[in-house]
């Protein structure tokens, strides 16, 4: 035999040797290397891998009604755009919504002042009046029922003047208004204000006195 079939055969043994020690290395490795899933695939539908254990799987939580609302909150601001934090804070700053306008009084029920209607003596009546200062003191009373006419008027729109708002008035021996009527020059002259002002006047009930019906007249004035 050939001294060079010899070598041909050593190197061709050592080049056989060296693949095969190649390939079992990486089996090894392969073989070692730990799995993708620790279970190894055991684990069925409705199961995970968990520490090398198959638990069943926790289904999702059900939606609840505020988690559903919210969800259609924010569903709705997407389709209509972002919201904008001016627009509450511009609604806060206008204050409370206001209330309708006060309506006009309907004071065609209310009977009219007359001068003769205080002139019917009653024979059984005695001769007392109501004096100055008590008249006085019972229109202090009414100012303020006057100036909420004058409010409301404001109310609805109106732009009122100065002057003075005349009211003559026909008193039972009771403290019942008999009848009123009112005047005011044309800077107060808005509608409602003369209604409202009659009413006033009317449903006040005036100190009673023993003596006939009697006329007093006020002024209200208006700055």
């Amino acid at each position: 035999m050939s001294r060079s079939f010899f070598v041909g055969a050593l190197l061709a043994s050592s080049l056989w040797a060296g693949a095969w020690f190649f390939l079992h290395r990486e089996a090894t490795a392969g073989a070692d290397a730990p799995s993708a899933d620790p279970c190894a695939g055991r684990c069925g539908e409705g199961t995970v891998c968990e520490a090398e254990r198959c638990e069943l799987a926790q289904p999702d939580p059900e939606p609840t009604a505020d988690t559903r609302r919210s969800k259609r909150r924010s569903k709705r601001k997407a389709g209509g755009g972002a919201a904008d934090p001016s627009a509450d804070a511009e609604a806060s700053d206008q204050g409370p919504v206001q209330d309708a306008a006060p309506a006009i009084i309907d004071d065609r029920s209310i009977p009219a002042y007359s001068e003769a209607a205080s002139k019917t003596l009653d024979m059984n009546a005695g001769s007392e009046r109501l004096s100055a200062e008590v008249l006085d003191a019972q229109l202090r009373r009414l100012t303020p029922r006057f100036q909420g006419c004058v409010r409301d008027a404001i109310a609805r729109g109106a732009a009122l003047g100065s002057g003075t708002i005349t009211i003559k008035a026909t008193i039972a021996g009771s403290g019942r208004v008999e009848g009123v009527s009112a005047s005011a020059p044309a800077s107060l002259g808005a509608p409602g204000v003369i209604p409202c002002v009659r009413k006033a006047v009317h449903d006040h009930r005036f100190p009673a006195f023993d003596g006939p019906s009697m006329n007093a007249t006020f002024r209200f004035e208006v700055d």
